[in-house]
Order: structure tokens, then C-alpha cells, then sequence
């Protein structure tokens, strides 16, 4: 496990991929690595971290239901059929829900990854996950 876990997080620091995906990365192995809890200035990040992933998760659906309501109504679907038109009040309850989630991600105070992934680091460090000194390559 120790050796899943030393790659995970040599993984996560070399990675560079989307916020979301370091997020995930960084909650889940925090999870694993959190005995004791972290401590109260690394629990606050991780909380809003949580939140902040939440709130995108909802985001990126709520566009995704934009797009498909407002994705070529009105034409001929391949079958042939007639697609039948979103109302626009139904578009505007989206457009509304999306405006609120927006406004609740810009609302959340920063994330600070350099304290998370120090944590990380230091706790993989002492529970002997990670070497001191350069990762292996």
C-alpha cells in the first residue's frame, strides 16, 4: 500500500492537470494519510477545497443541461423526428441556477495548495510513504 500510495503522491506532484483532478487527488490521499487529523489551518483548505469541488461538479452539469436545451431545438433529430422546443422558462431556471453556483465559487475564500501539499508531503514523510530529499524517478 505504502508503495501505491508513494506513487500517488509522486504522481500528484509531477502532474499537471486540471484543479479538479488535483483537488481529488489531494482529498483522497490527505484521506489516506490524515491519522491524526490534520491540523486546523490543513482541515480549513481541505473544506473549502471539498466545497469548491462540489460547487464545479454542479456547475459543469447545470451547462451540460444548457447545452442540451438549447442544442438544435426545433430540428429533425437523426430518427427523423421533430424535436420539440425547451421553453424558454426552462432555459432561464438554468441560466439562473448557474448564475447562483458562479456566485458561490467566487464567494469561497482561495485555496491554498502549497499548504495542502506540503501536509501531504510531510506526512508521507514521517510515516516513511516518501523519502526526504528528491522523489524517485
Amino acid at each position: 500500500m505504502n508503495e501505491i500510495l508513494s506513487e500517488q503522491i509522486e504522481g500528484l506532484l509531477g502532474s499537471y492537470g486540471s484543479t479538479q483532478t488535483l483537488g481529488r487527488n489531494l482529498i483522497g490521499l490527505i484521506g489516506f494519510l490524515s491519522d491524526p487529523p490534520p491540523p486546523e489551518n490543513v482541515a480549513a483548505q481541505l473544506e473549502r477545497l471539498s466545497r469548491l469541488l462540489l460547487l464545479q461538479e454542479m456547475f459543469d452539469k447545470l451547462i451540460q443541461a444548457l447545452n442540451h436545451a438549447t442544442r438544435s431545438t426545433g430540428r429533425q433529430s437523426p430518427d427523423g423526428e421533430k424535436r420539440e422546443c425547451v421553453p424558454s422558462i426552462e432555459i432561464s431556471r438554468i441560466l439562473d441556477q448557474i448564475e447562483a453556483v458562479r456566485g458561490e465559487i467566487s464567494a469561497l475564500d482561495p485555496i491554498n495548495y502549497a499548504v495542502l501539499i506540503a501536509w501531504l508531503v510531510t506526512r508521507a514523510r514521517e510515516q516513511k510513504i516518501l523519502k526526504g530529499g528528491h522523489a524517485r524517478r
